[in-house]
């Protein structure tokens, strides 16, 4: 009888345990990094945010490959949040991972059951073209 409540229980208890894993897993890669060199010269806030994708979207397939998830999975968007005229501009990358969902009708996990990293950072040898992005 007390197999019929535990045995549930224990599955939930590891299932949660695994979201959580795997959400620390991608913290420690830093995945929403921008090489400054990559993104060096003039750009529109459109144009900049489109080779922040490409270049996050480029660094995502060693990552799929380590969290055994496909590359086309894994969600990427980057918004200039601030034009800084002489010091470059600051961009915000999210990266939207999913995370194995084999029990996820019977246990809800937190956003879907994706994981979602965000950072801002400044590119420093960046000029933009407009003063106002949003």
């Amino acid at each position: 009888m007390s197999s019929v409540v535990l045995a549930p229980l224990l599955s939930g208890v590891l299932y949660w345990g695994h979201y959580f894993w795997e959400a620390q897993r991608v913290r420690t890669l830093d995945v929403t990094a921008v090489p400054q060199g990559s993104v060096a010269g003039t750009w529109s806030c459109s144009e900049l945010s489109a080779r922040v994708r490409e270049l996050v979207a480029g660094n995502l397939t060693t990552l799929a490959g380590q969290l055994d998830v496909a590359p086309s999975a894994i969600g990427v968007a980057a918004t200039v949040v601030r034009v800084l005229p002489d010091l470059g501009a600051d961009v915000e990358v999210s990266v939207t991972i999913p995370v194995a969902r084999q029990l996820s009708s019977l246990l809800p996990l937190p956003g879907s059951g994706a994981v979602l990293e965000t950072a801002t950072q400044r590119l420093s040898q960046v000029k933009v073209t407009t003063t106002s992005c949003l």
